[in-house]
């Protein structure tokens, strides 16, 4: 069985991946935070960044997951190959969190087939799942919706949008990084690390990442 009339309209343009990028770490904010109101009954903010409902890591996986499996026609194959991109990259993530902040956000040890805490085999298939649904299902009408907008109208809304993530994104992880320096008693070494101390104390930044986990330090 092969995905018919599979759209592949007018390439992947850097405006397209930008608009699956924002779609997918704004939809996987809301699937995080329904989730845990769902299992936990109260609401947790799960976003990835200081400002915005967004979790990049979302935006990350679903161009990657586009891609991957656009080109794709056989959904069992699609599935699979997103499985282990999902899986992969959710275990790649939760380790370089851990590396550079000595937190995490995740962990799966008391999960069934987890793999070293990190992802979990019934997740990856879940990924593979999702990512199959997101591209040959959900992107050809985001794709549509993009195309109808006015040239000038799709610039502008790129040039905003990478503008906003990308300071976004930049103030969020220095100020984790920097958090990490303070946990270790470190005084900050440049203007910047002071502006970071002013503004995203740890009372801030954990309110904005209430699920991170650190390890205690050894005595």
């Amino acid at each position: 069985m092969k995905i018919e009339n599979a759209d592949m309209r007018g390439g992947l343009s850097f405006g397209k991946l930008l608009a699956a990028f924002t779609v997918g770490a704004l939809v996987g904010t809301w699937y995080e935070e329904v989730l845990h109101f769902v299992v936990e009954g109260y609401y947790e903010n799960r976003s990835g960044v200081v400002h915005g409902p967004f979790n990049p890591l979302y935006g990350i996986g679903y161009v990657l997951m586009l891609l991957a499996l656009r080109p794709i026609r056989r959904p069992y194959a699609a599935v699979l190959i997103g499985a282990v991109l999902g899986g992969g990259f959710e275990y790649l993530a939760n380790a370089a969190q851990e590396q550079l902040t000595g937190g995490v956000s995740w962990d799966y040890h008391d999960r069934l087939l987890n793999i070293n805490g990190r992802t979990t085999l019934p997740y990856a298939l879940f990924w593979g799942l999702l990512g199959f649904f997101m591209v040959h299902v959900a992107f050809p009408h985001l794709e549509r919706a993009y195309e109808a907008l006015p040239k000038r109208a799709s610039s502008w809304t790129a040039f905003g949008l990478s503008a906003f993530f990308l300071v976004n994104m930049t103030l969020s992880y220095t100020a984790l990084l920097r958090q990490s320096e303070r946990r270790e008693g470190l005084e900050p070494r440049t203007p910047y690390g002071e502006f970071l101390d002013r503004n995203y104390p740890c009372e801030r930044l954990e309110a904005a990442f209430p699920d991170i986990v650190y390890e205690e330090a050894e005595e």
